[in-house]
């Protein structure tokens, strides 16, 4: 009877070893963007290539690496994916997918049934960070990270990393994102990639590269608008995620502005009765390093003028 189990037990683990599949034989998803156009819906599906990845010796790590990317069309979200997986032909797997960027179509038009769609599919876990775009996915899955570093070192798969050393607009997890788009009366930020083809050049050409530019407003599956960064700059520089960011102030006319850094800002709103109206009371509360141009300088005046500021 030993004997018998033992060899049941032989023939179960041979036929579970069986039906797995190798890594080495598996397309690992890193990135997924959906767009929506002429009542159908296009995927973005961008793969990790290993050699992004993986360093061997005598390898450099400036060396131009691949960028793989699927698309599928599709009249449903499933229909789209079917035919990405038949064009891979090795199993997409789906645990290290940390990216989704949106078009701003896909938001305006489809977000209720993209969100439902995603959440259905049994094998991907709604996980990472959320990005909206008016742009083209597939131009910003395919775009080069500075040095050629791999895009599972980028600012849109390490968001709080990049606030360390300057803020920007408020990253959204997925988790976050879906439990606020089903709160009807709260209006959420997403935001908003685009392309800079200026900033970056490998030695005179010019290399463009993927940042954020302001974010999409959406208050319950609803698209209310969109904003440029410029616009949001005090909101950037005071929100409880801002780490650190700089601010500047013009202590004279004929003077250099002298900058001050802003450290962890902290933001409390309440509302106050004045006059027998309620009225929002903001009070911040924030820590300031002097950095430039600030010796020699009556600290009282340019305390003042900092808070004004």
């Amino acid at each position: 009877m030993k004997k018998l189990l033992a060899l049941l037990f032989s023939l179960i683990m041979l036929t579970s070893c069986g039906q797995s599949t190798e890594i080495q034989y598996q397309a690992f998803a890193i990135g997924l963007g959906i767009d929506f156009k002429d009542n159908q819906y296009i995927v973005y599906m961008q793969y990790l290539d290993f050699s992004n990845v993986a360093q061997f010796e005598g390898d450099s790590i400036n060396t131009k690496k691949p960028v793989w990317l699927a698309v599928g069309k599709g009249t449903t979200i499933h229909d789209a994916l079917i035919e990405i997986y038949q064009a891979m032909q090795i199993q997409s797997n789906f645990e290290h997918l940390t990216l989704f960027i949106f078009t701003e179509d896909a938001i305006k038009y489809r977000l209720q049934n993209i969100i439902e769609s995603l959440n259905s599919i049994y094998s991907m876990r709604i996980n990472g960070w959320v990005y909206g775009t008016d742009g083209d996915i597939g131009t910003i899955f395919t775009a080069k990270m500075p040095f050629y570093y791999p895009h599972t070192d980028s600012q849109l798969n390490h968001p709080e990393t990049i606030q360390q050393s300057v803020a920007d607009i408020p990253p959204i997890s997925a988790e976050e994102f879906i439990i606020a788009v089903e709160e009807k009366t709260k209006t959420l930020i997403m935001p908003k990639v685009v392309m800079n083809p200026k900033t970056i050049n490998i030695d005179t050409s010019n290399m463009p590269v993927v940042q954020l530019d302001g974010g999409f407003f959406i208050k319950g599956y609803e698209l209310q608008g969109e904003i440029d960064r410029e616009p949001m700059v005090g909101f950037i520089k005071m929100n409880n995620d801002t780490k650190r960011t700089l601010t500047h102030v013009k202590y004279s006319d004929d003077e250099t502005p002298v900058t001050a850094e802003i450290r962890n800002p902290k933001v409390k709103r309440s509302v106050i009765v004045k006059n027998g109206a309620p009225r929002y009371h903001l009070s911040v509360d924030i820590s300031l390093i002097l950095r430039e141009h600030a010796q020699k300088k009556n600290q009282k005046q340019l305390h003042y003028l900092l808070r004004e500021t």
